[in-house]
Parts: structure tokens; C-alpha cells; sequence
């Protein structure tokens, strides 16, 4: 009743006639009916699968048939599938030793113990695969994965993270976290590390590698603590290399903030420099200056020549403005041939403040004047060369922070430079 209670079958074989007799057990394993059983070794035989029988049958072999020793030292245990009633298949572990020998030695019966292992079997299975799944997605995964102790040495890592760093398996292996981290992070490593002990987890944070190369990668991290079943503790870490994402963010940024032809900043972000500037001015009573350009004779050029020739003289225009000012400065385009140019951190004295602006919009002035050499494919892909001479008109206003506002700037700088335009143009105007 215990042997049944425990799902398992006693087995009783006699070498010398084939016979096997069986518990109860047995049959009930088999999904009949629970009662004794007794068969020809050959018939059981055959009730194993196919697939495992030559292997049951040199096990067989090897402990009980060729070995003569003496009773209960040649243990047998084997582990294979038999074929229940309707012909679906259990696991068993099968058990036994030699419990009498003829005066010669040889083994004249054995007896042991079948157990159904199939539910053990089949969660063995189910982890197995898991885990083959799991090493799977482990080793073919775009995104790195790595081992790490306490201290940060490197113990596993996936495909992905050697690429990622550049580093074969065999230099990883000798390198620690700190060896890939720039001591910028330094600070922010720190606020991890402590989020790692209070929590057990850190990131997601953003941050870079140096590689093996020495360029860096911008990569995010999240990780983790795990503890082994030797009570070592080890970190894993999901690094995720997000080269392209940062360059997407630089693409759409640049979109939204700058021209895209001058390269210059746009209407927008020339908006918030200057509400910066304004915010510094009330902090250190410093003037600033801001400075809106059209240039004088630009419309013709476009007329004879077409936009592609003109954007080639802004361009120009973009770049003379960059050399002509200092790099506290702002240059910006608004639009079409209007600039604009930002001057920051003047003089405390408005006097004072007012002669360098001056200084600046002579410079700017003089070298916006000089002739434009423009280079140039026509319809038939010849190259030509346009030497165009254009002026500029520039409005400016002097502003110091405690009293300015950033529209009433633009506004007053803007009718500067209109003044201009109808008093002759190629000059400067201060209102």
C-alpha cells in the first residue's frame, strides 16, 4: 500500500525463466486497473520507447549480466519512457540490485523499484526550455547585458555588449566597470551606487562608455542586484547603446532651434538667448546690446541668378557675421536676409557700453561690405563665379536688464534698422 501510495511499482525478476512480477503499483502507472502483474522480460522490453531502448538494455547488461559480484553490489538505475494503455508514454526511474547468484555468481534474480518521474520530468523540461529560451534571448539580444560583481569586474556579458564596448571576452574579463567610465560621471556613479544599496536597483540613467578605440558611446543603464546561492552578491546591468536615438534628438533639436541653411540660430532660440541675457544683465547690471541687419542689395542677386545663388551668399553672410563677434555673442537669422546679432556682458557704463557696440557694428559692417565671390553650377553643370557687392543696414538698442523687455528690444532695434533704410542705407543706427 506505501509502494502504491507513492506512485511507484516493486519488481521482482527471475534470470533463469524471463519472468518479471510486478506489484499492483504497476498497473495502476500504466492507467489500468491496480492488481499484480506478471510479464516476460522481452514483452516489457518492448513496452519502452523506442528510443531508449538499446540504452536500457546495455545498462541492463553492463550491471547485472556481466558483472559477477556478490549480492546487492551491482546496483542498476536507469531512467527512460514506457508506454501506458492508450499508448501515450511516462517517465520512470527504474531501480535495482542482484538479490541472489548461483554458486558460479551469476545473477539468478533481481529485484527493485519502478517510479513514475513524469510530472519531475516534464517541470524538468518546462525549466529547460525556459532557460534555453531565456540564454536565447540572452545571447542574441541587440541590447548588452552584463555580469558584474560588487567591486565591478566583469564575471558574463552577452554578444551585445562586446560590441558595444569594443573589447573581446578575453579583455573584458580583465577589465572592471570604472575602466569604461569617464570621470565626468563621477558624481552621478555615486548617486547610483547609494540607490543600488537602498533600493537594490539604479537607473535608468543616461551616461557614456570609452571604448576599446577610445571614441565614447552614449548608452542607458538600468540594473539591478542579484544574490547567489553562495549568498555572493552580483549586479546585472542592461546597457543599451543609444548612438542613433541621440542622433535623432540632435536632428530634431537642430530643426527646431536652427536654420537650416545658415546653420544659425532661429527665431525661437534667439528668443530665449536673449531672455537669458536680460535675466544676466538684472544679476550683474552689465548692458547688452542687440542688433537687427537687412542686407542692401540682396534682391537682385536672387532675380538674376535664382534662390540657390542667394543662399549661397547668406551662407556667407552667416559666416562673416560668426568671425565679427565675440563668443559671449549671438548670431541668429529671423528669416529671409534679416539677422539678427546679440551682444552679452558689455560694460557697467552705458557710455562705455555704447563705444563697443559701436566697435562691433563698424566690424560687422565693413566686413559685410566686402565683395562676395560666388561659386556656382549653371543649368548646363558649368561652373561659374558671381562677384556681388552687398551692403548692410543696422539698427541697434542698448539695454541693460532691470529696465528691458524682449520685444520691446527687438521692436526698437528693428525700427533702427528701418531708419536706416530710409536714410541711405550701409549704416548704423542706434535708438
Amino acid at each position: 500500500m506505501a509502494i502504491s501510495a507513492s506512485n511507484s511499482a516493486l519488481w521482482d525478476h527471475d534470470v533463469n525463466t524471463g519472468q518479471v512480477h510486478l506489484s499492483e503499483g504497476w498497473s495502476n502507472l500504466l492507467g489500468g486497473e491496480a492488481k499484480p502483474t506478471t510479464a516476460d522480460i522481452s514483452d516489457l522490453m518492448q513496452m519502452v520507447h523506442v528510443d531508449d531502448r538499446e540504452m536500457v538494455k546495455a545498462n541492463f547488461k553492463a550491471n547485472f549480466v556481466d558483472t559477477v559480484k556478490g549480492l546487492n553490489d551491482s546496483q542498476y538505475q536507469v531512467t527512460h519512457r514506457v508506454k501506458k494503455h492508450d499508448g501515450s508514454y511516462i517517465w520512470i526511474v527504474s531501480r535495482g540490485s542482484v538479490t541472489e547468484r548461483d554458486e558460479n555468481g551469476r545473477a539468478i534474480r533481481l529485484m527493485g523499484i519502478h517510479h513514475n518521474i513524469t510530472l519531475r520530468k516534464q517541470a524538468e523540461d518546462a525549466l529547460r526550455e525556459s532557460e534555453e529560451k531565456l540564454r536565447g534571448l540572452y545571447e542574441l539580444s541587440p541590447i548588452g547585458i552584463a555580469l558584474t560583481d560588487i567591486d565591478g569586474h566583469y564575471i558574463e556579458f552577452n554578444d551585445a555588449f562586446q560590441k558595444i564596448c569594443g573589447y573581446s571576452k578575453e579583455e573584458l574579463n580583465k577589465l572592471d566597470y570604472w575602466t569604461l567610465t569617464p570621470k565626468k560621471y563621477a558624481s552621478e556613479e555615486a548617486r547610483q551606487i547609494e540607490s543600488l544599496k537602498q533600493t537594490g536597483r539604479y537607473g535608468p540613467y543616461e551616461k557614456e562608455y570609452i571604448r576599446k578605440d577610445g571614441s565614447m558611446v552614449p548608452i542607458q543603464l538600468n540594473g539591478m542586484i542579484v544574490t547567489g546561492q553562495d549568498g555572493r552578491q552580483h549586479i546585472w546591468s542592461i546597457v543599451e547603446d543609444i548612438s542613433e536615438r541621440k542622433k535623432m534628438e540632435a536632428q530634431v533639436n537642430e530643426l527646431a532651434f536652427y536654420d537650416s541653411l545658415t546653420k544659425l540660430p532661429n527665431r525661437r532660440l534667439m528668443n530665449d538667448r536673449l531672455d537669458q541675457v536680460i535675466s544676466a544683465s538684472k544679476r550683474n547690471n552689465r548692458y547688452a546690446a542687440l542688433m537687427v541687419l537687412d542686407l542692401d542689395n540682396f534682391k537682385p542677386l536672387n532675380d538674376q541668378y535664382g534662390h540657390a545663388v542667394g543662399d549661397l551668399l547668406l551662407i556667407e553672410v552667416a559666416n562673416r557675421l560668426q568671425d565679427s563677434v565675440r563668443e559671449v555673442d549671438t548670431v541668429a537669422r529671423f528669416g529671409g536676409d534679416e539677422f539678427i546679432v546679440l551682444l552679452a556682458e558689455l560694460d557697467e557704463d552705458k557710455i562705455v557700453a555704447e563705444s563697443q557696440v559701436r566697435v562691433i557694428a563698424e566690424k560687422i559692417r565693413s566686413a559685410l561690405s566686402e565683395p562676395y565671390k560666388l561659386e556656382f553650377q549653371d543649368a548646363n553643370l558649368h561652373t561659374e563665379t558671381v562677384e556681388h557687392h552687398c551692403s548692410s543696414s543696422i539698427g541697434v538698442t542698448l539695454f541693460l536688464g532691470q529696465n528691458a523687455d524682449s520685444q520691446d528690444i527687438i521692436k526698437a532695434a528693428d525700427a533702427a534698422m528701418y531708419q536706416v533704410k530710409k536714410t541711405g542705407r550701409n549704416q548704423i543706427a542706434f535708438r
